[in-house]
C-alpha cells in the first residue's frame, strides 16, 4: 500500500505548482496537465483511505471475536490504545455522518455532543479535534479542549491539502483580526467570572491608600475595591447548503469546502460581535462598552491627524505599549488623502514587504466591520489582549436532507458557543461622533479635541 503521507505531500506540491503556473500566466494546456496530475494523486489518496478503513474494520472485528471454551468466553489479548488511530477513526466517522451514512453505536457515542449547551442536539456530532484546529486555529482550539498534539505519524490533521481554491471561483472575504489578538479562555460551564480590581485614572490602585505617619503612629486602614467580571456565552450557528452531487464526490473535497466556508462565516460573525456586538444574546463589542473613554472628534464626518493624537493620549502611556488601531476602511482612506502644507501625504504606506503600515507608530488594521466614517467608533485604539473571549468546549455539526429535498440539496449547520467582553476599559479609546470634548465612564477624565 502506498504511503499516505507521501501522497499528501505530493498533492500539496502539485497544488503549489498550479498556483505558480497561474501567477506566471501559464497556458490552458499547462494548467490542465497539472490539474490532471493532481486528480491522479487525489485518486490514489482516496484508494489508500478506503484501504485504511477496511483494515480498521477488520481489526475491530478481530478484537470483538470470541471463542467459547468450556463455558468461558476468551477474547484476544487487549491491544494498546493507538491515539492517532482513534483520532483518524473519529474523523472518518465524522465524514461518514456528513455524507449521510449511518454510524455504529460506538462511533455515535464517541462523537456525541457533551456540552450542556447542546443537550438538544442529539442528531448532531462533535467536530473532530484536527478539523476544529484547522477551522478555528490553535489558540481557540486550546480553549475548546481541541489542542491534541499531532505527531509525525498522525494523518488525522494532514489527510489532504488544505487549499482547494483551484476548484472553486470566489473572492476571499475579510479575514479575522480581533479573535487572534484577544485573550481566549475556556468556558466549559457556559460562562466565566473573574475578580477585577476597580481602577480609574484617579485611583489606579483600586482603593488601596496609604499615608506618611509619625514614629509609633497608627497605620491607616485600607481595603481594595474588587468587583466580578462575568462573561456569558451565546450560541452562534453558521449554515450552508451543498448539492447532493457534490456530496457524492470525495469527502476530501467536501472537507476543504466546509472547512473554509465555516471558518470564514463564523470568524466574520465573531469578529463583528467583538467590535460592535450589543451584549444582548451575543458578545459585547468594544464600541458598545460604555466604560471605554470617548474622545471628541476634531471635525464632523471624517478622521484626521488631530483625532489620532487625541486618541493616543486618551490611553495612558504605560497602557498603550501593545496598542493597535482598528480603523473603518473609509477612515484609512481619509487619512491617506491628508497632506501637509507642501502637499506631501502625512501617512505613507510602508514599502518593506510584510511590515504593516503604522499610524503614530502603532500598527493599524483596516476593516469594514466598524460603523461608517463619522459615526461613533469608526476608529478604536487599544490593547486587544484586554478583550476576553470565552469559548465552550465543543463545535457541533448537524445535517439535514429533508429541508430542501425537492432541490436535491443537503443543509449543514455548525454551532459554536462564544462570549466576549472588555476586561480593562482603560486600555482602549474610541473616537466619538460628537465634535469637541467628551467625558467618559470610569476613566474619570475629559478629553478635548484641539
Amino acid at each position: 500500500m502506498e504511503n499516505l503521507k507521501e501522497l499528501v505531500a505530493r498533492a500539496e506540491r502539485t497544488l503549489a505548482e498550479m498556483e505558480d503556473l497561474r501567477s506566471q500566466d501559464a497556458t490552458d494546456e499547462q494548467l490542465k496537465a497539472k490539474a490532471a496530475e493532481f486528480d491522479a494523486v487525489q485518486g490514489r489518496i482516496e484508494t489508500v483511505q478506503a484501504d485504511l478503513r477496511r483494515r480498521q474494520s477488520l481489526a475491530e472485528a478481530k478484537r470483538e471475536l470470541e471463542v467459547d471454551v468450556t463455558g468461558k468466553s476468551l477474547r484476544d489479548p487487549a491491544q494498546p490504545r493507538d491515539g492517532n488511530a482513534e483520532a483518524r477513526e473519529r474523523e472518518l466517522g465524522f465524514w461518514d455522518y456528513i455524507q449521510g451514512k449511518a454510524l455504529p453505536d460506538r462511533m455515535r457515542e464517541a462523537l456525541r455532543p457533551r456540552s450542556p449547551s447542546f443537550k438538544q442536539a442529539a442528531d448532531g456530532v462533535v467536530m473532530p479535534d484536527a478539523l476544529a484546529r484547522r477551522i478555528f486555529g490553535k489558540q481557540v482550539a486550546e480553549a475548546m479542549g481541541k489542542a491534541l498534539p499531532m505527531t509525525a505519524g498522525s494523518q488525522g490533521a494532514n489527510l489532504i491539502p488544505q487549499d482547494f481554491r483551484a476548484l472553486l471561483l470566489d473572492l476571499a472575504p475579510e479575514p479575522p483580526s480581533i479573535l487572534q489578538r484577544a485573550t481566549v479562555v475556556p468556558a466549559p460551564y457556559g460562562s466565566v467570572q473573574w475578580p477585577v480590581l476597580a481602577q480609574t485614572d484617579a485611583d489606579e490602585f483600586g482603593g488601596i491608600t496609604g499615608d506618611w505617619i509619625e514614629e509609633g503612629g497608627e497605620k491607616p486602614d485600607t481595603e481594595a475595591a474588587i468587583s466580578q467580571l462575568k462573561i456569558s456565552t451565546y450560541e452562534y450557528a453558521a449554515y450552508t447548503e451543498v448539492t447532493n452531487r457534490l456530496l457524492s464526490r470525495s469527502p476530501v473535497q467536501l472537507e476543504a469546502l466546509l472547512t473554509r466556508l465555516f471558518r470564514d462565516k463564523v470568524s466574520d460573525a465573531l469578529d463583528t460581535a467583538f467590535l460592535v456586538g450589543s451584549g444582548i444574546g451575543q458578545p459585547e463589542g468594544v464600541v458598545t462598552n460604555v466604560q471605554i473613554r470617548l474622545v471628541g472628534r476634531d471635525a464632523a464626518g471624517t478622521i484626521n491627524y488631530t483625532d489620532l493624537v487625541n486618541l493616543e493620549h486618551a490611553v495612558r502611556a504605560y497602557h498603550r505599549a501593545r496598542a493597535i488601531w482598528v480603523v473603518q476602511d473609509a477612515g484609512v482612506r481619509a487619512l491617506k488623502l491628508q497632506t501637509d502644507t507642501t502637499g506631501r501625504p502625512l501617512f505613507v504606506p510602508a514599502l518593506a514587504g510584510g511590515i504593516p503600515d503604522r499610524l503614530l507608530g502603532y500598527p493599524h488594521i483596516d476593516t469594514h466591520r466598524l460603523p461608517a466614517l463619522g459615526s461613533r467608533g469608526d476608529i478604536v485604539l487599544g490593547d486587544w489582549s484586554q478583550y476576553i473571549v470565552a469559548m465552550e468546549e465543543e463545535v457541533v455539526v448537524q445535517r439535514s436532507e429533508h429541508y430542501k429535498f425537492k432541490n436535491n440539496v443537503t443543509a449543514f449547520r455548525v454551532s459554536v458557543v462564544v462570549g466576549g467582553k472588555v476586561a480593562e476599559p482603560r486600555a482602549f479609546a474610541i473616537l466619538d461622533n460628537v465634535v469637541g470634548s467628551t467625558t467618559q465612564g470610569n476613566a474619570g477624565s475629559t478629553t478635548t479635541s484641539a
